[in-house]
């Protein structure tokens, strides 16, 4: 019989739904965080006039959205580079590649992925 990704025989790993359980239920806490998060920035501007000090507020607060929206994504830059450090170290220095291409194909292939 075929093992699982578990170790486990197939007909074991009924046993074993534990990874998707704690997939989901991240997946509702980040959720539910964002909205914490969204509600707790934004209700400080639910008061706003037509006036100068109005605009600019609502001028700040697009720039805080703006900002909290671009961090939210360089996090997953911040936690994958250091991981993977050493292997980029070991491959330039053997001269594979020079670390230009690197930081670019990088960049393109966290673009074009769901964090």
């Amino acid at each position: 019989m075929n093992p699982s990704p578990y170790g486990v025989p197939l007909k074991d790993a009924q046993f074993f739904p534990f990874p998707r359980v704690v997939r989901c239920c991240l997946a509702n806490l980040i959720s539910l965080l964002f909205q914490f998060t969204a509600l707790l920035i934004s209700v400080p501007f639910t008061d706003l006039q037509l006036n100068q000090k109005g605009i600019q507020n609502m001028q700040g607060f697009l720039y805080l959205i703006v900002t909290e929206v671009i961090f939210t994504f360089a996090y997953n830059v911040f936690h994958t580079f250091p991981r993977e450090v050493p292997v980029m170290l070991r491959e330039i220095g053997g001269g594979l590649y020079k670390p230009g291409p690197y930081y670019l194909s990088k960049m393109i292939g966290l673009v074009s992925v769901k964090p």
